[in-house]
């Protein structure tokens, strides 16, 4: 009897393992649909392009942001960054208000950094490598 019991309890504990990594992973990330929709719309709409390949980058960067900060963390630096933008005396509140704000706007911008560098690979136009050429042939003619 207590053979079944204790083969029961680890069966329980077996089948539970991948639940418990699951809702770790689910934790920390933890950022609504619809936050993440407007993010990256707002994302797409600075590259100023609506192609496929904006939409995967910019789905790419929050995903590398959510990777590092919580929801409550990104809400609370995106806050910060945006509010520093502000004009007049309430922007100044928060560009110059504390060090802790200062701390949190730094942090988040090396984030937002790091995931942007890993997202939206440098890309050479065909008219910078014409412009490169056309600048070599010109000194060549010198």
């Amino acid at each position: 009897m207590v053979v079944f019991s204790v083969s029961r309890y680890a069966k329980a504990v077996l089948y539970s393992i991948p639940f418990v990594l699951f809702v770790e992973q689910a934790l920390a990330n933890d950022f609504p649909t619809v936050d993440r929709a407007l993010f990256i719309q707002e994302c797409m709409a600075l590259e100023n392009s609506h192609k496929y390949e904006t939409l995967y980058a910019c789905s790419c960067k929050l995903d590398k942001i959510a990777a590092e900060m919580s929801y409550r963390e990104f809400v609370e630096a995106d806050s910060y960054q945006r509010m520093s933008n502000m004009r007049g005396e309430r922007g100044g509140l928060f560009r110059s208000g504390n060090k802790q704000a200062r701390d949190i706007r730094k942090h988040y911008s090396q984030i937002k950094t790091r995931a942007e560098a890993a997202c939206f690979p440098q890309q050479t136009s065909p008219h910078s490598a014409a412009d490169s050429s056309r600048k070599t042939d010109n000194i060549q003619k010198r």
